[in-house]
């Protein structure tokens, strides 16, 4: 009887990182790992009773062998006082919060990860796990699989966001393994906070100036438009994932490659050949917010059309109304009137 012995690398609970910028999580891992999240609000009077315990009633032997209890936290209380591990103010979402790192200044995972008892791993992962809100007001959850060394981007609310959010702060708490069925690994928790949306606020039109005159005889529109916005221009790409923001310059089309950080504002822009956008090709690099058009025997219903994913930095855009500046000439009085798109329109108009 021939007995093959096969070596295999044992299973290591991955380290988890959680991370955020505004709306959007970033999630990491060390290692290949599988990852299931949750979102709640940052509320002490919504959240989960679980999470508000005392952590040192939860902690195991190693909690007390390392005389944890009495070392301070990053936590911080009145007068910035720091709050010991042991202080019953510092909470099991405290620990989640924590990271805790080696003399390299290398993540060992959160506090949680190190000083909870099993038993209380398998309360906060199934309440991660779980779909049901009760006590917590719970935005909702997810999973996502996340490859060693690299990160997972969860856009929660804003612009592509996978949920409604309101102009609060929210948490987000995650817990992860490698491995799978019964060679999988323990469990890694992480929290994250604040998350919440940035500038909401869409882009405008604030200043219109125009010199624009109507010739009757050849019925052609001819003068200068100039728009000011009332935030730096930016196109957001909806092609990769997560959406990626492009800086806008008023540089000539072709004056940048396909992979610059920067694009001509030119590329988003569509109007009739007796229109054209002014350019500066010394302004490279440079975000724009001012643009100025000028008409040359112009058709009297000429207009100009501009991307539906024109952006602010916060990549805010109009989902639902594509920004149109239109021609309009009074047959009587050979008055030029420009029409904005009303959402786009931020000026204030005498009245």
């Amino acid at each position: 009887v021939m007995v093959y012995q096969f070596k295999t690398k044992p299973i290591t609970r991955p380290v988890i990182t959680l991370e955020h910028n505004q709306a959007t999580a970033i999630i990491g891992s060390n290692i290949d790992a599988n990852v299931e999240y949750k979102l709640i609000p940052y509320n002490s009077t919504t959240m989960d009773s679980r999470l508000k315990v005392p952590f040192s009633t939860v902690a195991n032997q190693a909690f007390t062998d390392d005389k944890m209890a009495d070392k301070s936290s990053s936590k911080v209380g009145p007068n910035n006082t720091p709050i010991k591990y042991g202080d019953k103010e510092f909470t099991v979402l405290d620990a989640l919060l924590e990271n805790v790192s080696d003399t390299d200044g290398r993540s060992l995972g959160s506090f949680f990860d190190l000083y909870a008892t099993a038993e209380e791993k398998n309360i906060i992962a199934d309440y991660i796990r779980s779909t049901t809100t009760t006590g917590t007001d719970a935005v909702g959850r997810d999973s996502a699989t996340v490859e060693a060394g690299k990160t997972v981007n969860v856009v929660c609310g804003g612009p592509g966001g996978k949920w409604e959010l309101s102009n609060i702060e929210y948490c987000m708490l995650a817990f992860g393994w490698s491995g799978s069925g019964d060679t999988a690994s323990g469990n890694a928790f992480r929290a994250t906070r604040p998350i919440q949306l940035g500038d909401t606020t869409w882009l405008h039109i604030n200043q219109m100036f125009e010199d624009l005159r109507y010739d009757d005889a050849k019925k052609s529109v001819t003068g200068t438009l100039t728009l000011n916005f009332d935030d730096d221009l930016y196109y957001l790409d909806n092609s990769t994932n997560p959406p990626e923001l492009i800086s806008l310059d008023i540089t000539p089309m072709g004056t940048h490659g396909q992979t610059d950080k920067f694009q001509s504002v030119a590329n988003y822009i569509q109007h009739a050949p007796e229109i054209s956008l002014s350019i500066d090709a010394s302004k490279k690099d440079r975000l724009v917010r001012e643009l100025t058009f000028t008409f040359t025997g112009a058709s009297a219903r000429s207009y100009i059309r501009f991307d539906m994913n024109l952006s602010d930095a916060s990549q805010n855009v109009h989902k639902q109304y594509q920004l149109m500046v239109q021609l309009n000439v009074d047959p009587d009085t050979g008055k030029v009137d420009v029409n904005i798109t009303p959402e786009w329109d931020g000026r204030v108009l005498p009245e």
